[in-house]
Order: structure tokens, then C-alpha cells, then sequence
């Protein structure tokens, strides 16, 4: 019914091979040797089409054609919807994020502990300018040509002989950075998921850990990470001046609230222009479109939509331990000892006693699943045992009220104790605090 609204040389192909494989179809069978005037109507050309490999081989050209056909006529009603959707969405898309190109400008250092939604930034970036990006091992890209307007970089989180390297190579390329920071109750359950999908040869954000290997992993790892974190931060804050770093939370860069996302993309505009004034920024009236490409619907524009580009399945809670979530939060008020840092830090400490809260409430929400389960067979073993000996069953809240995580500092790490000591680095040291 589709193709007798489109007009193509393919669609008589088409209706030709659907009628020829009608008529083999319907035409009675013909034994060799057959004189009878069913087997003399039908020509031995049409005859042959009744075998199977034939039939399958003329529905295979005849579905190819169908697709060929829906998607090379524009002009078309019908199944060319598809086809104008398509092309106006692509066009949408090229118009307020164009795709980037290399030039030669002076670039930003952009360091983040991984998990904090660097290839989100990556995108942004690249949208807001039209420029393109690379990382520090980019030594024959574009940013060792000098043509990208960022170097990604986990250094020093990620520390070792070669991003030692990398560091020194990237330090003398810019002299400004913008730090990307993510609540560590975030960003360190992403960096595991990525190291999880590393162990099981798994395509990058592809799968969420499952919640047994996030607490192994967590007890093993949960300090060295806590201090990778805090480690990355401390050194971009004193290795350059106030002038020359800028402060991003991808809470906010990411946020649904169009508003706060947008104010802080307008911000790192600035602060890259600010760098180097041959970046020419995309027009204030395309910023809502590239939002609404890159941040709300997690288009890449002008990459397509990657297979892998986001993690399968709903949203994981990965906990933290009360004495983790301390720990936590003493490093986060040393670190809002520098004045760029204070609201953030602030934001991310009353995040933490949000935690803390929904982890001390008494409903079953709250609860682990094995701990929820272990109460009821025990629930029903009680109940069982009174009835069985003729008493009155006691109410099961009453015998069984949910015991409150424990919220006490017994297990807190002190300050002093905890501190992590900065990195020595040959750059200018900030006395900015």
C-alpha cells in the first residue's frame, strides 16, 4: 500500500518482483514431464521461482529495494516520514552545533577525577566554540599542533611514570585550567563503574556495577580514592592563580534546571575568551539549542548517537558507610578553606547530611534488601512459635523495629589525621585562599 504512493525507478522493480513471486506462488505444481494444461500455462521462468532459495531471494530484493526507495525520495508521502524527520532533526542539529574544527589558539587545561562527566564537558565545549578538543596523551593531535581549545587530563588522580610525563608536556602548553568537580558520592561509584567495565572487557559506559561488586570494591578502594579526589583539586588550586583557573560543577553544567546550566555555560564562554580572544563564542541564541542537544536529550550532534555513549538500566544507588560519608565530609571543609571552592564545598556537606538522613530513616525503603528479608523470616517465625503455643501474636512492628545506622563520629577520621598533603609542583604556588 506504501509504494503505490512513491515515485521512484525502484518502485516498478519492486511491484514487478512482488507480482512475479504472486504468480509462482499460486501456480500449481508441475512434475518433470507434466503435458497438463496447468503445467503449459505457466512458463518454466515463473516455475522456478517456487523454490525456496528463489522466494527468499526475491523478498530480500524487494524489502532492499522498499528501504532504498523510502529513503531516497524526499519528495514522497508515506514511509519518506521517517526520512524528513531524519534530515530536519540533522539539520536542527548543524545549525546550532556546528561540527568543530581545529585552530590554532592557546588552550585550557581541563582536569577532573574521572567519573566527573568529562566527555559531557568535552561536548560543551566544543559546542560553545566550534574548536576542537583533545586530551594530554593527544601529543600528534590537534593538541600537539596547538589546534584545540582543551586538554582533558585526570592528572594527578590518576598518577604514574607516564602521566608524569604527560603533566610536565601539558603544563607548558597552557597556563590556565578550568577544574571540573562532581560530589565524591558521585563521581567515585562512576570511576568504579568504568574501572568495572575495564576488568570485564565491557564497551566504556555501557553497564552499571552491580551492587555487590560497588561494596567490595568500595571497602578496598574507598580512602585512596577519597584522596586522589581531594589530591586532583588541591593541586589545580595552588598550581595556578585566581585569574587564571576556573571552578565548574557538573552538577550544575549538567542540571535540568535550563537556567543554572545555561549560566554556567555562559561562564566558561567567558573564561575561555578571556584566555585567548581568537575563540569565537556561539551566538546567545543558539545556547538554548546546544543545551538542549548536548545536556537535556544527550545528543552528540555532530557525532550521531553512540551505541555506548550512555550506561544501560535504571539508576543505582551505590551507598557509602556512615564513617565513609565522615571522611567524606572532613575533606570537603578542608578544601573550602580555599574561597573558590566555599560554595560548592558548602553544597556538597549538605548533600552529605541529606544522605545521612535518608540512611537514619526507620521505613523499609531505606533498608537493604537481605536485612529486610531476614527481619520478615524471623517476623514469621515469631508469629508462628505464638500461635503455635496458643498466645496472641505480638504486633511485628512492635517486635521488630528497624535499628537507625549509627550516626556517631566513634569511627570519624580527625581532620589533622586525614589531611592529605598537596602535591609538590614547580608551577607558581597560590597564596589566594
Amino acid at each position: 500500500g506504501e509504494m503505490e504512493g512513491v515515485q521512484s525507478p525502484l518502485s516498478g522493480v519492486v511491484r514487478s518482483l512482488a507480482r512475479r513471486m504472486e504468480r509462482g506462488r499460486r501456480a500449481p505444481a508441475a512434475r518433470a514431464g507434466d503435458d497438463s494444461p496447468a503445467a503449459v500455462a505457466v512458463p518454466a521462468g515463473r516455475r522456478r521461482l517456487r523454490s525456496l532459495p528463489a522466494r527468499v531471494a526475491v523478498l530480500t530484493v524487494s524489502l532492499a529495494a522498499l528501504f532504498l526507495t523510502a529513503f531516497q525520495s524526499p519528495g514522497s508521502d508515506g514511509a519518506t516520514g521517517t526520512w524528513r524527520r531524519m534530515q530536519a532533526a540533522r539539520e536542527h542539529i548543524e545549525s546550532c552545533v556546528p561540527s568543530p574544527k581545529p585552530q590554532e589558539v592557546h588552550p585550557t587545561i581541563t582536569a577532573s577525577y574521572p567519573g566527573s562527566g568529562a566527555k559531557l564537558t568535552w561536548k560543551l565545549l566544543r559546542g560553545i566554540t566550534g574548536i576542537m578538543t583533545g586530551d594530554d596523551h593527544d601529543h600528534n593531535g590537534w593538541v600537539g599542533k596547538g589546534q584545540a581549545v582543551s586538554i582533558k587530563t585526570h592528572y594527578p588522580a590518576l598518577r604514574n611514570e607516564n602521566t608524569e610525563l604527560l603533566w610536565k608536556d601539558i603544563s607548558k602548553r597552557s597556563k590556565r585550567a578550568m577544574v571540573l568537580i562532581r560530589h565524591p558520592m558521585k563521581a567515585i561509584p562512576s570511576y568504579h563503574n568504568f574501572e568495572y567495565e575495564q576488568r570485564n572487557n565491557l564497551p566504556n559506559h555501557s553497564t552499571r556495577a552491580p551492587l555487590e561488586a560497588w561494596e567490595v570494591w568500595r571497602d578496598g578502594n574507598y580512602r585512596e580514592q577519597l584522596d586522589n579526589w581531594e589530591r586532583l583539586v588541591r593541586h589545580y588550586m595552588d598550581y595556578f592563580g585566581p585569574k587564571d583557573r576556573i571552578v565548574v560543577q557538573f552538577e550544575n553544567m549538567s542540571s535540568k534546571d535550563k537556567d543554572v546550566s545555561l549560566a554556567e555555560m555562559r561562564r566558561i564562554g567567558q573564561f575561555l575568551k578571556e584566555g585567548d580572544d581568537r575563540i569565537q563564542l556561539v551566538e546567545e541564541s543558539n545556547l538554548p539549542c546546544v543545551w538542549e542537544t548536548i545536556v537535556a536529550d544527550k545528543r552528540v550532534g555532530y557525532e550521531g548517537k553512540r551505541r555506548h555513549s550512555l550506561r544501560k538500566g535504571g539508576e543505582i544507588n551505590y551507598p557509602f558507610k556512615p564513617e565513609q560519608l565522615d571522611d567524606m565530609e572532613a575533606m570537603l571543609r578542608r578544601l573550602s578553606d580555599f574561597w573558590m571552592l566555599k560554595p560548592s564545598m558548602e553544597d556538597y556537606i549538605e548533600m552529605i547530611e541529606d544522605e545521612r538522613k535518608e540512611m537514619a530513616k526507620p521505613n523499609d525503603a531505606s533498608v537493604n534488601g537481605e536485612v529486610m528479608e531476614e527481619r520478615a523470616l524471623k517476623a514469621r517465625s515469631s508469629l508462628f512459635n505464638e500461635e503455635a503455643q496458643g498466645g496472641q501474636p505480638r504486633n511485628e512492628e512492635q517486635s521488630h523495629q528497624p535499628e537507625q545506622a549509627p550516626l556517631g563520629g566513634a569511627n570519624k577520621v580527625e581532620k589533622d589525621s586525614a589531611a592529605v598533603s598537596p602535591p609538590s609542583s614547580t608551577g607558581a604556588q597560590s597564596t589566594q585562599k
